[in-house]
C-alpha cells in the first residue's frame, strides 16, 4: 500500500471522526437537558428516597501526601483524591437515542468514500490489504472503536457548572479541623454520569485531621492516624458508605515523611451513634499506622548527652586541689544538660505522663549533677579535715610548748602532718571508686532503657 492510499485512509477516518463528534454535541446537549432540566429531576432530594432502601455509596480514597505530623497540635495533613459512586435510577439513559441516526449515517458515508478511493488506487496495488473488509470499507485497526463506537457515548462527562445539579452525597469528615478545595487553574473536581444511572464523582481535597497521639515511648513511638468520613444529615436509613473493594485506599508512592514512615493501614466500617431521635449515620474510617524515624534523635540528643556525662567524669580524674577546674567542669556539664533537657520539650505538648525522652534526660542530668556533688564532697571533706586537723595541732603545740616552758625547755615543738595525709588519702579514695561506679550504673541504666523502649 503506497503513501497515496495511507493518506486517503486518514482523511477518510478523520472525516467520520468528526462527523460523529458534531452530531454527537447536539445530543449531548439534548440528553443533559432531558436528564436534569426537563424539571422532573430535583437534586436535593436522593435517590430512591420514598423507598426502603437507602442509597449505597462506593468509597475510594488515594492519598497523595502527608505533610506533616504535630505532636504538640495532635493533627496531620494530607492531600486525597475521594472518589465516590452510587446509583441514581434517574439519571438512566439510552446511548443508541444519545446517538442516534448520526452513526448509521456517518457510517455509510465511510463506505462510499472508502470504496471510491480504493477503486481510484486499485492500480498501485494488486492485492487488498488485510484491513479491508469483505464490503470494501476500510478499517483501521489501531483506532477502531471497539463495539461500534457506542461505548464512547455510554456515560456523560459533566462540567464542573453543571455538577451542582446532580445530587451527591453530604460527605463531611469527622475529625477534620480544616479543609479546602483546590481551584487552580479550574476547581479539580469531577462527575461522570453512565447510561445505567451510576454516578462517578471524584474531588481533590486537602485536609488537617485530628490524630490523638500517646507519647509515652516518644521518640520510639509509634501512632495510629484516622481518617474518619460519614453523612452528616442522611441517617443509614437513608444513605450507607462502603469501601468500592479491598483496595478501595490507596497510598501514592511518593508519600514520604521527614520523622515518620507509614508500616501499614486498614479500612473499617462504622455507625456513629447520636441519639434515640436521629438514630445512627453510616460511616468509614481508615487508621494510617505510623512509625517514628528515631534516628534524629540519636544523633541530636542520645549521643550529645552520653558525651556530656562522660565529660563529667573526667572530675574524677582530676586532682581535689585543682578546685577551679572541677568547679568549672561541674557546672559546664549540668547547665548543658539543662538546656537540652529542656529543648526537647519544647516541640511537645504538656502531657500529664512521664515520655522516654523524658527518663533519659532526666537520668543523664542526675549523673552529671551527681557528679558535681561527689566533687563537693571531696573538696568539702578534704578542706574541713584539713582544717580541724589544724586546730588539732595548734592545740596540741600549744600544750607541749606550755609543758617545755615548765620543764625548762624553750624550743616549740611542731605538729606532725601526717593525720591530714591520711583523710586526703581518703578523698582521693572517693575519687577512685567514683571512676568505677559512675560508668557501671550509667551502663546499666542504657541496658534496661534501650531492652524497655525499644521493644
Amino acid at each position: 500500500m503506497n503513501s497515496k492510499v495511507r493518506f486517503c485512509y486518514a482523511q477518510v477516518f478523520a472525516f467520520t471522526l468528526n462527523l460523529l463528534l458534531g452530531a454527537s454535541e447536539s445530543q449531548l446537549d439534548k440528553t443533559i437537558s432531558a436528564l436534569l432540566e426537563n424539571g422532573s429531576y430535583d437534586p436535593k432530594i436522593p435517590p430512591d428516597y420514598s423507598s426502603d432502601y437507602p442509597v449505597e455509596v462506593g468509597v475510594q480514597i488515594v492519598i497523595l501526601s502527608m505533610d506533616s505530623v504535630d505532636e504538640s497540635s495532635m493533627d496531620y495533613s494530607l492531600t486525597v483524591y475521594l472518589r465516590q459512586k452510587w446509583q441514581d435510577s434517574r439519571l438512566r439513559f439510552n446511548p443508541e437515542l444519545y446517538i442516534g441516526d448520526h452513526w448509521q449515517e456517518a457510517k455509510n458515508k465511510t463506505s462510499i468514500v472508502t470504496t471510491a478511493s480504493l477503486g481510484q488506487n486499485h492500480e498501485s496495488s494488486s492485492t487488498a490489504p488485510s484491513s479491508v473488509t469483505h464490503n470494501g470499507s476500510y478499517v483501521d485497526q489501531s483506532t477502531e472503536i471497539p463495539g461500534d463506537g457506542k461505548h464512547i457515548y455510554n456515560r456523560l462527562e459533566l462540567d464542573t457548572r453543571l455538577m451542582d445539579k446532580v445530587w451527591s452525597p453530604d460527605t463531611f469528615f469527622i475529625n477534620e479541623r480544616q479543609a479546602k478545595f483546590h481551584e487552580i487553574t479550574v476547581p479539580n473536581k469531577l462527575m461522570h454520569v453512565f447510561s445505567n444511572g451510576t454516578v462517578f464523582y471524584s474531588v481533590r481535597l486537602s485536609m488537617t485531621l485530628t490524630c490523638h497521639m500517646t507519647l509515652s515511648h516518644y521518640p520510639f513511638d509509634h501512632q495510629e492516624c484516622p481518617l474518619m468520613l460519614g453523612s452528616y444529615g442522611f441517617t443509614t436509613h437513608n444513605l450507607v458508605y462502603h469501601w468500592k473493594d479491598n483496595n478501595a485506599v490507596v497510598i501514592h508512592g511518593d508519600v514520604e515523611l521527614p520523622t515518620f514512615s507509614i508500616t501499614h493501614w486498614n479500612m473499617t466500617r462504622c455507625h456513629e451513634f447520636v441519639d434515640e431521635t436521629l438514630g445512627n449515620f453510616s460511616c468509614l474510617q481508615v487508621s494510617v499506622y505510623l512509625s517514628r524515624s528515631y534516628g534524629y534523635y540519636v544523633t541530636q540528643v542520645y549521643i550529645p548527652s552520653i558525651l556530656i556525662v562522660t565529660l563529667s567524669w573526667v572530675n574524677f580524674w582530676l586532682d581535689i586541689d585543682a578546685i577551679p577546674a572541677r568547679i568549672t567542669l561541674g557546672l559546664l556539664s549540668v547547665l548543658t544538660m539543662t538546656t537540652m533537657s529542656v529543648g526537647t520539650r519544647s516541640d511537645l505538648p504538656r502531657v500529664s505522663y512521664v515520655k522516654a525522652i523524658d527518663v533519659w534526660t532526666a537520668v543523664c542530668l542526675m549523673f552529671v549533677f551527681s557528679a558535681l556533688l561527689e566533687f563537693a564532697y571531696v573538696n568539702v571533706t578534704a578542706r574541713v579535715e584539713k582544717r580541724r586537723m589544724s586546730m588539732r595541732d595548734a592545740v596540741k603545740l600549744a600544750s607541749a610548748n606550755l609543758r617545755a616552758m615548765e620543764d625548762g625547755k624553750v624550743e616549740p615543738r611542731r605538729p606532725q602532718a601526717q593525720p591530714t595525709v591520711n583523710k586526703r588519702e581518703r578523698a582521693r579514695r572517693v575519687d577512685k571508686i567514683s571512676r568505677i561506679v559512675f560508668p557501671s550504673c550509667f551502663a546499666a541504666f542504657n541496658v534496661f532503657y534501650w531492652s524497655f523502649y525499644m521493644t
